[in-house]
């Protein structure tokens, strides 16, 4: 799916939603995350779980964005600039896996290593 401008809105706004929120948490919960850990979110959209995931992680962590839409992306960066431990980048998921050294494959939206 391309994801223009008008729908990258959608779907932002639907993951400010309570479902996607809820999303965000229970996603958050089952990685359990500590500090100092690198995850990358395949499919990041507009970046609300990497920004999440960058609080969780911390200045000696890591939290990687990938996503196939340029303007998820640009999203995803504004929403995340005051983060230093953070990077994004514009890609499929097939080549996202060239980002990792190596992964764990935690489920379909996220890819997490120690």
């Amino acid at each position: 799916m391309k994801f223009d401008k008008d729908i990258s809105l959608i779907q932002q706004k639907m993951s400010e939603t309570s479902i996607g929120i809820a999303r965000r948490q229970n996603i958050l919960k089952e990685l359990n995350i500590e500090g100092g850990q690198t995850i990358i979110d395949v499919g990041c959209g507009g970046g609300q779980l990497v920004e999440a995931i960058s609080l969780g992680v911390g200045v000696n962590g890591k939290a990687i964005g990938v996503d196939p839409s340029e303007t998820q992306i640009v999203s995803a960066k504004d929403r995340c600039q005051s983060f230093e431990n953070t990077e994004f980048h514009q890609t499929s998921f097939k080549e996202s896996f060239k980002i990792c050294k190596y992964f764990n494959p935690l489920g379909l939206f996220w890819i997490s290593w120690t």
